[in-house]
Protein backbone atom coordinates (compact mmCIF):
# COMPACT_ATOMS: atom_id res chain seq x y z
CA UNK A 1 0.00 0.00 0.00
CA UNK A 2 2.78 2.39 1.08
CA UNK A 3 4.50 1.82 -2.13
CA UNK A 4 1.35 2.87 -4.23
CA UNK A 5 0.84 5.85 -2.17
CA UNK A 6 4.55 7.03 -2.56
CA UNK A 7 4.18 6.49 -6.27
CA UNK A 8 0.98 9.51 -6.79
CA UNK A 9 3.34 12.59 -7.42
CA UNK A 10 0.51 14.93 -8.02
CA UNK A 11 -0.07 19.08 -7.62
CA UNK A 12 -2.63 18.55 -4.84
CA UNK A 13 -2.62 16.74 -1.64
CA UNK A 14 -3.06 12.99 -0.56
CA UNK A 15 -5.51 11.35 2.47
CA UNK A 16 -4.59 8.46 3.89
CA UNK A 17 -5.25 6.32 7.27
CA UNK A 18 -7.91 8.07 9.31
CA UNK A 19 -8.24 11.35 6.78
CA UNK A 20 -10.38 9.22 4.05
CA UNK A 21 -12.96 8.51 6.36
CA UNK A 22 -15.50 11.13 5.61
CA UNK A 23 -14.74 10.26 2.08
CA UNK A 24 -16.06 6.38 2.61
CA UNK A 25 -19.71 7.72 3.02
CA UNK A 26 -21.78 9.88 0.24
CA UNK A 27 -24.25 12.33 0.99
CA UNK A 28 -26.58 9.19 1.99
CA UNK A 29 -24.70 8.00 5.20
CA UNK A 30 -26.39 4.73 4.47
CA UNK A 31 -23.64 2.97 2.52
CA UNK A 32 -20.04 2.38 3.66
CA UNK A 33 -16.90 1.45 1.75
CA UNK A 34 -13.48 2.83 2.65
CA UNK A 35 -10.79 3.89 -0.09
CA UNK A 36 -6.90 3.16 0.64
CA UNK A 37 -6.22 7.06 -0.34
CA UNK A 38 -8.22 10.30 -1.56
CA UNK A 39 -6.43 12.33 -4.15
CA UNK A 40 -7.32 16.20 -3.50
CA UNK A 41 -6.51 17.18 -7.85
CA UNK A 42 -5.83 20.51 -9.35
CA UNK A 43 -4.78 20.19 -12.51
CA UNK A 44 -5.61 17.45 -15.49
CA UNK A 45 -2.02 16.43 -15.26
CA UNK A 46 -2.78 15.44 -11.78
CA UNK A 47 -5.54 13.31 -12.62
CA UNK A 48 -3.59 11.65 -15.89
CA UNK A 49 -0.61 10.62 -13.32
CA UNK A 50 -3.50 8.99 -10.80
CA UNK A 51 -4.78 7.05 -13.73
CA UNK A 52 -0.62 6.15 -14.35
CA UNK A 53 -0.57 5.14 -10.94
CA UNK A 54 -3.76 3.08 -10.68
CA UNK A 55 -3.09 0.88 -14.00
CA UNK A 56 -0.08 0.16 -13.35
CA UNK A 57 -0.84 -1.24 -9.45
CA UNK A 58 -4.50 -2.46 -10.64
CA UNK A 59 -5.73 -0.02 -8.43
CA UNK A 60 -9.52 0.72 -8.75
CA UNK A 61 -10.51 4.66 -9.44
CA UNK A 62 -14.17 6.72 -9.01
CA UNK A 63 -14.54 10.37 -8.81
CA UNK A 64 -16.20 12.78 -6.78
CA UNK A 65 -17.49 15.72 -6.40
CA UNK A 66 -19.24 17.06 -3.46
CA UNK A 67 -20.24 13.89 -2.75
CA UNK A 68 -24.17 14.82 -3.08
CA UNK A 69 -24.68 10.73 -4.50
CA UNK A 70 -27.20 8.99 -1.72
CA UNK A 71 -26.43 5.15 -3.02
CA UNK A 72 -22.66 4.90 -2.95
CA UNK A 73 -22.49 6.43 -6.42
CA UNK A 74 -18.62 7.69 -5.46
CA UNK A 75 -17.55 5.41 -3.46
CA UNK A 76 -14.76 3.40 -3.91
CA UNK A 77 -13.90 0.09 -1.67
CA UNK A 78 -10.24 -0.33 -1.24
CA UNK A 79 -9.23 1.96 -4.21
CA UNK A 80 -8.57 6.05 -4.57
CA UNK A 81 -11.15 8.44 -4.30
CA UNK A 82 -10.14 11.04 -6.88
CA UNK A 83 -12.01 14.21 -5.05
CA UNK A 84 -12.13 16.72 -8.07
CA UNK A 85 -13.66 19.89 -6.39
CA UNK A 86 -12.26 23.24 -5.72
CA UNK A 87 -12.95 26.64 -4.49
CA UNK A 88 -10.38 28.44 -6.95
CA UNK A 89 -13.36 28.73 -10.29
CA UNK A 90 -11.40 28.71 -13.45
CA UNK A 91 -13.34 29.92 -16.50
CA UNK A 92 -13.42 32.07 -19.43
CA UNK A 93 -16.62 34.31 -20.67
CA UNK A 94 -17.98 34.46 -23.90
CA UNK A 95 -20.51 36.73 -25.00
CA UNK A 96 -23.08 33.83 -24.76
CA UNK A 97 -21.19 30.80 -23.69
CA UNK A 98 -18.81 30.19 -20.53
CA UNK A 99 -15.83 27.72 -20.77
CA UNK A 100 -15.33 26.09 -17.42
CA UNK A 101 -13.49 23.98 -15.81
CA UNK A 102 -15.50 21.16 -14.08
CA UNK A 103 -13.85 21.40 -10.33
CA UNK A 104 -15.41 24.57 -10.14
CA UNK A 105 -18.44 24.67 -7.86
CA UNK A 106 -21.87 26.43 -9.46
CA UNK A 107 -21.92 29.07 -6.85
CA UNK A 108 -18.61 30.18 -7.49
CA UNK A 109 -19.38 30.47 -11.26
CA UNK A 110 -22.53 31.96 -10.97
CA UNK A 111 -21.56 35.00 -8.26
CA UNK A 112 -18.66 35.38 -11.36
CA UNK A 113 -21.60 35.74 -14.21
CA UNK A 114 -23.90 37.78 -12.33
CA UNK A 115 -21.07 40.35 -11.60
CA UNK A 116 -20.95 40.37 -15.77
CA UNK A 117 -24.07 40.54 -16.50
CA UNK A 118 -25.74 37.05 -17.26
CA UNK A 119 -26.28 34.18 -15.59
CA UNK A 120 -26.50 30.29 -16.40
CA UNK A 121 -30.11 28.93 -17.54
CA UNK A 122 -30.08 26.36 -15.07
CA UNK A 123 -28.89 25.31 -11.94
CA UNK A 124 -30.32 23.25 -8.38
CA UNK A 125 -31.42 24.47 -5.67
CA UNK A 126 -27.67 23.81 -3.97
CA UNK A 127 -24.30 25.58 -5.62
CA UNK A 128 -22.03 23.92 -3.78
CA UNK A 129 -22.00 20.90 -6.32
CA UNK A 130 -19.23 20.78 -8.74
CA UNK A 131 -19.94 21.41 -12.15
CA UNK A 132 -18.66 18.18 -13.24
CA UNK A 133 -20.34 16.06 -10.47
CA UNK A 134 -23.99 17.74 -11.19
CA UNK A 135 -23.27 17.45 -15.37
CA UNK A 136 -22.33 13.73 -14.86
CA UNK A 137 -26.48 12.74 -13.23
CA UNK A 138 -28.38 15.60 -15.17
CA UNK A 139 -28.60 18.59 -13.33
CA UNK A 140 -32.58 20.08 -12.98
CA UNK A 141 -33.48 23.58 -10.76
CA UNK A 142 -36.40 25.83 -11.29
CA UNK A 143 -35.87 27.49 -14.42
CA UNK A 144 -36.29 23.78 -15.91
CA UNK A 145 -39.71 24.46 -16.77
CA UNK A 146 -38.64 26.75 -19.93
CA UNK A 147 -34.98 25.68 -20.15
CA UNK A 148 -34.47 21.99 -19.96
CA UNK A 149 -31.81 20.45 -17.45
CA UNK A 150 -28.39 21.36 -17.03
CA UNK A 151 -26.64 18.82 -19.47
CA UNK A 152 -28.85 20.62 -22.32
CA UNK A 153 -26.86 23.86 -21.78
CA UNK A 154 -23.83 22.33 -23.01
CA UNK A 155 -22.47 22.52 -26.26
CA UNK A 156 -19.31 20.63 -25.70
CA UNK A 157 -16.96 19.14 -23.19
CA UNK A 158 -13.23 17.81 -22.84
CA UNK A 159 -12.90 14.29 -20.80
CA UNK A 160 -10.38 12.51 -19.59
CA UNK A 161 -10.81 8.75 -20.43
CA UNK A 162 -9.79 5.85 -17.98
CA UNK A 163 -7.53 5.66 -19.88
CA UNK A 164 -5.43 8.65 -19.82
CA UNK A 165 -6.52 10.26 -23.05
CA UNK A 166 -7.90 13.32 -23.50
CA UNK A 167 -10.76 14.30 -26.16
CA UNK A 168 -13.16 16.65 -27.17
CA UNK A 169 -16.69 16.09 -27.24
CA UNK A 170 -19.74 17.60 -28.70
CA UNK A 171 -23.03 16.85 -31.22
CA UNK A 172 -20.52 17.25 -34.35
CA UNK A 173 -17.25 15.44 -32.61
CA UNK A 174 -17.35 12.43 -30.92
CA UNK A 175 -20.92 12.55 -30.65
CA UNK A 176 -21.41 8.82 -28.89
CA UNK A 177 -19.32 9.31 -25.98
CA UNK A 178 -20.91 13.32 -25.94
CA UNK A 179 -24.40 11.45 -25.11
CA UNK A 180 -23.14 8.97 -22.72
CA UNK A 181 -20.46 11.34 -21.20
CA UNK A 182 -23.29 13.50 -19.89
CA UNK A 183 -25.27 12.01 -17.44
CA UNK A 184 -22.91 8.48 -17.74
CA UNK A 185 -22.30 9.29 -13.66
CA UNK A 186 -18.49 9.49 -14.33
CA UNK A 187 -18.12 5.45 -16.33
CA UNK A 188 -16.22 6.74 -19.37
CA UNK A 189 -14.04 9.35 -17.59
CA UNK A 190 -13.91 12.45 -16.06
CA UNK A 191 -15.42 15.38 -17.68
CA UNK A 192 -12.72 18.30 -16.94
CA UNK A 193 -14.23 20.96 -19.05
CA UNK A 194 -17.42 22.29 -20.56
CA UNK A 195 -18.52 24.96 -22.96
CA UNK A 196 -22.04 26.17 -21.64
CA UNK A 197 -24.70 28.65 -22.76
CA UNK A 198 -25.48 31.56 -20.58
CA UNK A 199 -28.10 33.64 -20.56
CA UNK A 200 -28.88 37.37 -19.62
CA UNK A 201 -29.03 37.79 -15.79
CA UNK A 202 -32.38 38.90 -14.37
CA UNK A 203 -31.69 40.03 -10.43
CA UNK A 204 -34.97 40.83 -7.71
CA UNK A 205 -37.44 38.61 -9.86
CA UNK A 206 -41.03 38.85 -8.24
CA UNK A 207 -42.55 35.17 -6.51
CA UNK A 208 -45.98 34.04 -6.33
CA UNK A 209 -46.69 31.26 -3.71
CA UNK A 210 -49.62 29.34 -3.50
CA UNK A 211 -50.95 27.04 -0.81
CA UNK A 212 -52.76 24.25 -1.90
CA UNK A 213 -56.26 22.17 -0.10
CA UNK A 214 -54.35 18.88 -1.08
CA UNK A 215 -51.78 17.04 -3.41
CA UNK A 216 -54.13 16.45 -5.95
CA UNK A 217 -54.87 19.40 -5.78
CA UNK A 218 -51.46 20.63 -6.49
CA UNK A 219 -50.97 18.31 -9.14
CA UNK A 220 -53.96 19.19 -11.16
CA UNK A 221 -52.55 22.82 -11.27
CA UNK A 222 -49.87 21.22 -13.23
CA UNK A 223 -51.93 20.64 -16.12
CA UNK A 224 -51.56 23.98 -17.47
CA UNK A 225 -47.66 23.34 -18.36
CA UNK A 226 -48.47 21.27 -20.86
CA UNK A 227 -50.22 23.95 -24.04
CA UNK A 228 -47.34 24.37 -26.24
CA UNK A 229 -49.54 27.66 -26.68
CA UNK A 230 -49.00 28.80 -23.20
CA UNK A 231 -46.78 31.37 -22.04
CA UNK A 232 -44.71 29.84 -18.68
CA UNK A 233 -43.19 31.24 -15.75
CA UNK A 234 -39.52 31.81 -15.38
CA UNK A 235 -39.15 29.70 -12.23
CA UNK A 236 -41.05 26.41 -10.48
CA UNK A 237 -40.94 24.62 -7.86
CA UNK A 238 -43.97 23.05 -5.53
CA UNK A 239 -43.63 20.65 -2.31
CA UNK A 240 -45.20 18.62 0.43
CA UNK A 241 -43.60 18.66 3.37
CA UNK A 242 -44.03 15.96 5.94
CA UNK A 243 -45.73 16.39 9.12
CA UNK A 244 -42.78 15.17 11.31
CA UNK A 245 -41.04 18.04 9.68
CA UNK A 246 -42.27 20.79 10.62
CA UNK A 247 -40.72 20.69 14.09
CA UNK A 248 -38.77 23.95 13.00
CA UNK A 249 -38.80 27.27 10.77
CA UNK A 250 -38.84 24.51 7.51
CA UNK A 251 -36.31 26.29 4.87
CA UNK A 252 -38.32 24.94 1.91
CA UNK A 253 -41.79 25.81 2.90
CA UNK A 254 -40.20 29.28 3.74
CA UNK A 255 -39.19 29.50 0.57
CA UNK A 256 -42.28 27.97 -1.34
CA UNK A 257 -44.97 29.46 0.98
CA UNK A 258 -43.12 32.93 2.24
CA UNK A 259 -44.63 31.33 5.73
CA UNK A 260 -43.56 29.97 9.10
CA UNK A 261 -44.14 26.53 10.04
CA UNK A 262 -44.38 27.23 13.89
CA UNK A 263 -47.90 27.07 14.03
CA UNK A 264 -48.71 24.65 11.84
CA UNK A 265 -47.60 21.35 13.70
CA UNK A 266 -49.21 18.26 12.93
CA UNK A 267 -50.30 19.35 9.46
CA UNK A 268 -48.92 18.54 6.15
CA UNK A 269 -47.79 21.83 4.27
CA UNK A 270 -48.59 21.45 0.55
CA UNK A 271 -47.30 24.81 -1.67
CA UNK A 272 -46.28 25.92 -4.92
CA UNK A 273 -44.12 28.60 -6.35
CA UNK A 274 -43.96 31.06 -9.38
CA UNK A 275 -41.22 33.64 -10.32
CA UNK A 276 -40.91 36.03 -13.22
CA UNK A 277 -38.35 37.77 -14.17
CA UNK A 278 -40.31 41.18 -14.37
CA UNK A 279 -43.67 42.70 -13.65
CA UNK A 280 -44.14 42.46 -17.32
CA UNK A 281 -43.89 38.61 -17.13
CA UNK A 282 -46.40 37.98 -14.71
CA UNK A 283 -49.57 37.62 -16.86
CA UNK A 284 -48.98 33.76 -17.68
CA UNK A 285 -51.53 30.99 -18.34
CA UNK A 286 -52.38 30.33 -15.35
CA UNK A 287 -54.84 26.78 -14.69
CA UNK A 288 -58.48 27.55 -13.63
CA UNK A 289 -57.78 25.91 -10.09
CA UNK A 290 -54.46 28.04 -9.40
CA UNK A 291 -56.84 31.43 -10.68
CA UNK A 292 -58.92 30.49 -7.71
CA UNK A 293 -56.39 30.80 -5.05
CA UNK A 294 -55.09 34.25 -4.07
CA UNK A 295 -50.62 34.42 -3.66
CA UNK A 296 -48.27 35.74 -1.09
CA UNK A 297 -46.77 37.88 -3.19
CA UNK A 298 -42.79 38.85 -2.83
CA UNK A 299 -39.29 39.90 -4.08
CA UNK A 300 -36.16 38.31 -3.75
CA UNK A 301 -33.57 41.34 -2.91
CA UNK A 302 -30.98 39.33 -4.75
CA UNK A 303 -30.83 36.37 -6.96
CA UNK A 304 -33.29 33.29 -7.05
CA UNK A 305 -30.34 30.72 -7.20
CA UNK A 306 -28.20 32.23 -4.21
CA UNK A 307 -31.77 32.80 -1.99
CA UNK A 308 -32.93 29.63 -3.01
CA UNK A 309 -29.20 28.16 -1.87
CA UNK A 310 -28.97 29.34 1.11
CA UNK A 311 -32.56 28.32 2.42
CA UNK A 312 -31.73 24.61 1.31
CA UNK A 313 -27.67 24.31 2.92
CA UNK A 314 -30.26 25.20 6.14
CA UNK A 315 -32.36 22.29 5.74
CA UNK A 316 -29.60 20.38 4.73
CA UNK A 317 -28.06 21.15 8.18
CA UNK A 318 -30.84 20.33 9.94
CA UNK A 319 -30.30 16.73 8.61
CA UNK A 320 -26.94 15.74 9.72
CA UNK A 321 -27.79 13.44 12.50
CA UNK A 322 -30.06 11.84 10.02
CA UNK A 323 -29.71 9.48 7.03
CA UNK A 324 -30.52 10.90 3.80
CA UNK A 325 -32.45 8.13 1.71
CA UNK A 326 -33.36 10.67 -1.61
CA UNK A 327 -33.90 10.28 -5.69
CA UNK A 328 -36.19 11.55 -7.35
CA UNK A 329 -38.17 10.16 -10.72
CA UNK A 330 -39.31 11.65 -13.89
CA UNK A 331 -42.62 10.94 -15.41
CA UNK A 332 -44.79 12.86 -18.06
CA UNK A 333 -48.03 14.22 -16.42
CA UNK A 334 -50.46 11.16 -16.75
CA UNK A 335 -47.69 9.25 -14.72
CA UNK A 336 -46.87 11.95 -12.38
CA UNK A 337 -50.80 12.19 -11.09
CA UNK A 338 -51.19 8.32 -11.18
CA UNK A 339 -47.27 8.16 -9.22
CA UNK A 340 -48.64 10.82 -6.57
CA UNK A 341 -51.97 8.98 -5.68
CA UNK A 342 -49.30 5.53 -5.40
CA UNK A 343 -47.52 7.88 -2.95
CA UNK A 344 -51.05 9.31 -1.04
CA UNK A 345 -51.74 5.60 -0.40
CA UNK A 346 -47.83 4.40 0.66
CA UNK A 347 -47.77 7.59 3.24
CA UNK A 348 -51.26 6.12 4.57
CA UNK A 349 -48.59 3.84 6.23
CA UNK A 350 -47.55 6.46 9.60
CA UNK A 351 -44.51 4.14 10.10
CA UNK A 352 -43.64 5.44 6.58
CA UNK A 353 -44.66 8.74 6.79
CA UNK A 354 -42.90 9.84 9.88
CA UNK A 355 -39.80 9.22 7.37
CA UNK A 356 -40.95 11.68 4.42
CA UNK A 357 -39.01 15.04 4.72
CA UNK A 358 -40.42 15.83 1.54
CA UNK A 359 -42.19 15.55 -2.24
CA UNK A 360 -40.77 17.92 -4.21
CA UNK A 361 -41.75 18.76 -7.67
CA UNK A 362 -40.16 20.39 -10.92
CA UNK A 363 -41.19 21.33 -14.54
CA UNK A 364 -39.04 20.35 -17.23
CA UNK A 365 -39.33 21.24 -20.64
CA UNK A 366 -37.44 19.99 -23.09
CA UNK A 367 -35.41 22.24 -26.01
CA UNK A 368 -37.30 21.29 -29.67
CA UNK A 369 -34.17 20.22 -30.49
CA UNK A 370 -33.17 18.05 -28.01
CA UNK A 371 -30.16 15.64 -27.82
CA UNK A 372 -31.09 12.34 -26.14
CA UNK A 373 -28.47 11.40 -23.37
CA UNK A 374 -28.74 8.06 -22.84
CA UNK A 375 -29.43 7.66 -19.12
CA UNK A 376 -31.02 11.30 -18.61
CA UNK A 377 -34.41 10.99 -16.64
CA UNK A 378 -36.13 13.17 -19.52
CA UNK A 379 -34.65 11.65 -22.52
CA UNK A 380 -36.41 8.23 -21.95
CA UNK A 381 -39.46 10.05 -22.00
CA UNK A 382 -41.11 10.82 -25.42
CA UNK A 383 -43.20 13.91 -24.13
CA UNK A 384 -41.40 17.31 -24.60
CA UNK A 385 -43.17 18.80 -20.85
CA UNK A 386 -42.02 16.24 -17.65
CA UNK A 387 -42.15 16.29 -14.33
CA UNK A 388 -39.47 15.72 -11.33
CA UNK A 389 -40.79 14.57 -8.54
CA UNK A 390 -38.26 14.58 -5.24
CA UNK A 391 -38.87 11.76 -2.81
CA UNK A 392 -36.65 12.30 0.08
CA UNK A 393 -36.75 10.62 3.43
CA UNK A 394 -34.73 10.98 6.46
CA UNK A 395 -33.58 8.88 8.92
CA UNK A 396 -32.06 8.92 12.12
CA UNK A 397 -28.51 7.83 12.24
CA UNK A 398 -29.05 4.44 14.40
CA UNK A 399 -32.18 3.27 13.03
CA UNK A 400 -31.08 0.30 10.86
CA UNK A 401 -35.14 -0.88 10.69
CA UNK A 402 -36.24 2.49 9.86
CA UNK A 403 -33.66 2.35 6.96
CA UNK A 404 -34.68 -1.13 5.87
CA UNK A 405 -38.37 -0.07 5.87
CA UNK A 406 -37.51 3.27 3.85
CA UNK A 407 -35.65 1.25 1.64
CA UNK A 408 -38.25 -1.48 0.38
CA UNK A 409 -40.90 1.40 0.19
CA UNK A 410 -38.47 3.39 -2.87
CA UNK A 411 -38.46 -0.22 -3.98
CA UNK A 412 -42.03 -0.07 -4.63
CA UNK A 413 -42.14 3.47 -5.80
CA UNK A 414 -39.23 2.70 -8.51
CA UNK A 415 -41.35 -0.21 -9.62
CA UNK A 416 -44.49 2.00 -9.87
CA UNK A 417 -42.36 4.62 -11.86
CA UNK A 418 -41.21 2.22 -14.16
CA UNK A 419 -44.41 0.80 -14.90
CA UNK A 420 -45.68 4.05 -15.61
CA UNK A 421 -42.99 4.49 -18.32
CA UNK A 422 -41.08 6.62 -15.93
CA UNK A 423 -36.91 6.70 -15.18
CA UNK A 424 -35.45 7.07 -11.98
CA UNK A 425 -32.77 10.26 -11.80
CA UNK A 426 -29.73 8.11 -11.15
CA UNK A 427 -27.33 10.02 -8.24
CA UNK A 428 -30.52 8.86 -5.97
CA UNK A 429 -31.38 5.21 -4.03
CA UNK A 430 -32.36 3.22 -6.59
CA UNK A 431 -31.82 -1.05 -6.08
CA UNK A 432 -32.10 -1.51 -10.29
CA UNK A 433 -31.93 -5.38 -11.07
CA UNK A 434 -31.26 -6.63 -14.51
CA UNK A 435 -34.87 -6.92 -15.94
CA UNK A 436 -35.73 -3.21 -14.35
CA UNK A 437 -32.70 -1.69 -15.96
CA UNK A 438 -33.02 -3.86 -19.38
CA UNK A 439 -36.74 -2.31 -19.33
CA UNK A 440 -35.63 1.35 -18.66
CA UNK A 441 -32.31 1.83 -20.77
CA UNK A 442 -32.51 -1.01 -22.87
CA UNK A 443 -29.42 -1.96 -25.07
CA UNK A 444 -27.56 1.42 -23.41
CA UNK A 445 -26.09 -0.15 -20.67
CA UNK A 446 -24.31 -2.75 -23.25
CA UNK A 447 -23.18 0.51 -25.03
CA UNK A 448 -21.92 1.93 -21.79
CA UNK A 449 -20.47 -1.42 -21.15
CA UNK A 450 -18.78 -1.26 -24.29
CA UNK A 451 -17.20 1.73 -24.24
CA UNK A 452 -16.04 1.30 -21.14
CA UNK A 453 -14.16 -1.31 -22.57
CA UNK A 454 -12.48 0.61 -25.29
CA UNK A 455 -12.03 3.76 -23.25
CA UNK A 456 -11.22 1.89 -20.20
CA UNK A 457 -9.05 -1.05 -21.43
CA UNK A 458 -7.38 -2.39 -18.41
CA UNK A 459 -10.59 -1.63 -16.31
CA UNK A 460 -9.91 1.06 -13.62
CA UNK A 461 -12.83 3.18 -13.35
CA UNK A 462 -15.13 1.44 -11.22
CA UNK A 463 -18.59 -0.16 -13.36
CA UNK A 464 -21.56 1.52 -11.41
CA UNK A 465 -24.46 -0.87 -10.04
CA UNK A 466 -26.89 1.10 -12.16
CA UNK A 467 -25.03 -0.13 -15.23
CA UNK A 468 -24.11 -3.81 -13.99
CA UNK A 469 -27.49 -4.83 -12.62
CA UNK A 470 -26.05 -5.14 -9.60
CA UNK A 471 -27.27 -4.23 -5.78
CA UNK A 472 -25.59 -1.82 -3.67
CA UNK A 473 -25.12 -3.59 -0.01
CA UNK A 474 -25.77 -1.09 3.12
Amino acid sequence: MSKIIESINIQGSIYTGDDVSKYALDFGKTITKKPLAVANTTSAEDIIKIIAVAKKHSVPLSIRGAGHSCYGQTLCNGGIVINNISSKPQFKVHSESVEVNTRTRWLDLENALNAMGRSLPVLTDYLTFSVGGTLSVGGYGVRSVTEGSQVDQVQKLQIITWNGDILWCSPDENEEIFRYALCGMGQLGIIEKVIMRTTPYFPKPILHHYRHPSLEHLVATFESFLDENNSFPDYFEAAMVGENFLNFSHPIVNRILKTGTHLLLGKKIIGSRYGFHNKERINFEKSELLRNIKPKISTIKDNYALFSHRKQDKYVSSLHRQKRIWTDYMLNYEGLCKFTSFMEEELQDKKLANYLGVLYFLGNRKPKKKIHFAFEPASGIKDRMTFLVGVFYAVPENDTTGVNYVREALKRSLQKVVSLGGRPYLYGWNDLDNKMRNSLYGDSCEKMINLCQELDPEGVGKLLPSFTGETNAV
